[in-house]
């Protein structure tokens, strides 16, 4: 399979490109370009000093991690538009009573490549049938 290069500029001297942590990983792990701290119940922009090239057809989708998940502090999922030449970075939320420091060169979200579809909504009068139906949250039990 041919790699797909995705150029990127450097908004900031000290930003780190993004990288995978193993091979086989989905996402490339974005760094923070500031040092900052996210008070309890605060929701925060942080920078990772970089502007992307995305190519047409492909977004780049912003999730959390899961380390940072764990003690607490939550990515607002994002999509990045290939129109979008500006600062990429995270909307982090501190959900724990506790301030949590955010350092330069932390890890604080993922962005992972993905093919937009072509597609257009279309009115119908009926849906097809299926299994599930129209069974929402929590239909499937504990």
């Amino acid at each position: 399979m041919e790699v797909m290069k995705i150029g990127f500029k450097k908004l900031d001297p000290d930003a780190i490109v993004p990288k995978m942590q193993r091979e086989g990983d989905a996402a490339f792990d974005i760094y923070s370009v500031e040092t900052t701290i996210l008070r309890p119940g605060e929701t925060r922009s942080i920078s990772c000093g970089i502007a992307c090239e995305i190519p047409a057809n492909y977004k780049l989708m912003v999730n959390g991690r899961s380390g940072l998940a764990m003690r607490g502090i939550f990515c607002h999922v994002g999509t990045i538009d290939p129109n979008y030449k500006g600062m990429i970075g995270t909307i982090l939320y501190n959900s724990t009573s506790v301030e949590y420091i955010i350092s330069r060169g932390d890890r604080v979200g993922q962005v992972s490549l993905q093919a937009i579809v072509p597609t257009e909504f279309v009115e119908v009068t009926e849906l097809s049938a299926s299994v599930r139906g129209d069974k929402g949250f929590g239909s499937s039990g504990k």
